[in-house]
């Protein structure tokens, strides 16, 4: 299983995603597999840190699948009397304290400071 399979799968879990759902989320998963790669410390080598680089970058895939599902779900929708509402705040939370969460258990392999999240690399 490829590293990128096995953020998917951990995704999926993550999402509450079933299987037939893999393949639409296999770019959100590599996109977060190469954000925290690039994000590592001088000298980790992922094949060392696996299961725990794996749990990483799925949480930081959910918290962009939220972000997606948060600009594009629903907002309001009234017929007749019936009327539903919902809004991604509570989903954009969740997703960021795993996230954030994520992260700082990752401090000792990947540098995720300001300083580093924003620099322009040539």
């Amino acid at each position: 299983m490829s590293e990128v399979d096995a953020v998917l799968t951990a995704f999926l879990s993550l999402a509450g995603l079933d299987e037939g759902e893999k393949e639409r989320w296999r770019g959100l998963c590599a996109s977060a597999w190469n954000d925290l790669l690039a994000h590592l410390r001088e000298g980790i080598s992922p094949s060392q840190q696996g299961e725990r680089l794996t749990q990483g970058a799925a949480a930081i895939a959910y918290y962009k699948y939220a972000l997606l599902e948060a600009a594009v779900g629903c907002h309001s929708l009234k017929a007749g009397e019936l009327s539903v509402s919902c809004d991604g705040d509570g989903l954009l939370r969740a997703a960021g304290a795993i996230r954030d969460d994520a992260i700082l258990s990752l401090a000792d392999l990947a540098d995720f400071s300001p300083k580093v999240l924003f620099e322009v690399k040539p």
